[in-house]
C-alpha cells in the first residue's frame, strides 16, 4: 500500500476545508488546493471532518464476546469486584473462548471506529497463566500496521491473595508488556502496602509504567491514591503512572480532594475515567480545570461484567 498521497476537500478539527499531503506516511503539507507530485494518488475527503486517530486508554481486548450470543449478566449477590471477578474466570472455563479470536474481533471493530492506539488490560493469573498475554501479543503483532497497542500485565484475580502471579506478572513484563498494573490494594490483596510495593518494584526493575484500577470508595480509596502518589514520588515515576475508575475522588470532602489533587499534579499522575454505572464519579471538569491530564476508553466491550 502506498504511503504517500493527497487527501482532499477535509475540514481539520471542522476548521475550513483544506487539503493534506502525506508522504511516507506522514503529514507533509497542509493547505487549499495542493499540487501533489505527479502520479500521487488522490482521495475526495467530501467535505467531512479529519479527527486525530482515536485513542482507547482503558481496554480489556482479551476477553470480550464479539460474535457470541448475548450475555445475560447473571453475577451473584453482592456483586463486589471479586464477584465479578469470581463469575468471569467460571464463565471462561465454560466458555472455552480463544483469546486470540476474540482480541481480533474487537480489533477490527476499533480500527473500523477510528481507533489507532489502544491500551489493554491483559488478564494474568495462576489459572490462564500467560495464555491471554501471548495470545494478544499475537494480535498485536497482526494488526501493527493498522494501530498500536499497549499491553498491561493486569492481575485481575488478585496477586497476593493467589500465590505466582507476581512472578508471572513480571514474566510478562519480560516479554513485551509495557506497563504493570494493580487492582483494589486493600479490598481485593487485603495489604495495600505490599501490594503496591510489589507493583512498584516492578516497574522500577524493568523501567515500565504502571496502571491501577481502584474501584475503592471514600477514604479508603483516597488512601491508597495517596500511597500510589509516595511510591511514585520516592522511584521518580513522574508521568508514568496512571490510577483507572477512582471512584472515590467523587465520594471525599473538597478540602480533600484538593489535597489529592496536589498530590496528582505534583507527581504527574493520571487519571482514566470511564462511564461508571452507578458508582460516584471523579469530578473530571474540577480535574481538568487543575491541570490533571485525564483520559478514558471502553472498558469492557460486551463481556461478562455487563450488557
Amino acid at each position: 500500500m502506498t504511503t504517500t498521497y493527497l487527501l482532499q476537500n477535509v475540514r481539520p478539527l471542522g476548521g475550513a476545508p483544506t487539503d493534506l499531503l502525506i508522504m511516507d506516511g506522514r503529514i507533509a503539507q497542509i493547505e487549499p488546493a495542493i499540487t501533489p507530485p505527479a502520479a500521487t494518488p488522490t482521495i475526495d475527503g467530501q467535505n467531512q471532518l479529519l479527527l486525530p486517530g482515536l485513542v482507547n486508554a482503558h481496554a480489556h481486548i482479551d476477553k470480550n464476546l464479539f460474535g457470541r450470543p448475548w450475555h445475560k449478566n447473571e453475577t451473584p449477590a453482592p456483586r463486589r469486584i471479586r464477584d465479578f471477578v469470581d463469575n468471569e474466570r467460571r464463565l471462561r472455563r465454560e466458555l472455552q473462548l480463544s483469546t486470540r479470536t476474540q482480541s481480533a474481533l474487537e480489533v477490527r471493530a476499533a480500527i473500523a471506529a477510528g481507533v489507532t492506539h489502544i491500551r489493554t488490560h491483559v488478564d494474568i493469573d495462576t489459572e490462564a497463566g500467560l495464555a491471554h498475554f501471548e495470545s494478544v501479543l499475537a494480535t498485536r503483532a497482526e494488526f501493527k500496521d493498522a494501530l498500536t497497542i499497549q499491553l498491561v500485565a493486569f492481575p485481575q484475580s488478585g496477586m497476593l491473595v493467589r500465590p505466582g502471579t507476581v512472578e508471572l506478572l513480571e514474566t510478562a513484563v519480560k516479554l513485551g508488556a509495557e506497563c504493570i498494573g494493580g487492582l483494589d490494594p486493600s479490598t481485593v490483596d487485603r495489604d495495600p502496602v505490599r501490594h503496591l510495593d510489589t507493583i512498584f518494584a516492578i516497574a522500577d526493575r524493568h523501567g515500565v509504567e504502571v496502571d491501577i484500577h481502584l474501584h475503592e470508595p471514600g477514604t479508603l480509596g483516597a488512601f491508597a491514591v495517596e500511597l500510589i502518589a509516595e511510591r511514585t514520588r520516592a522511584l521518580g515515576l513522574q508521568g508514568r503512572v496512571t490510577i483507572s475508575h477512582v471512584f472515590c475522588l467523587g465520594m471525599i470532602d473538597d478540602a480533600y480532594l484538593n489535597e489529592l489533587i496536589d498530590l496528582l499534579l505534583e507527581n504527574r499522575i493520571n487519571i482514566m475515567s470511564l462511564g461508571s454505572g452507578t458508582s460516584a464519579f471523579p469530578p473530571l471538569k474540577k480535574l481538568r480545570d487543575a491541570g490533571v491530564t485525564l483520559c478514558t476508553g471502553s472498558d469492557g466491550v460486551r463481556d461478562t461484567w455487563g450488557p
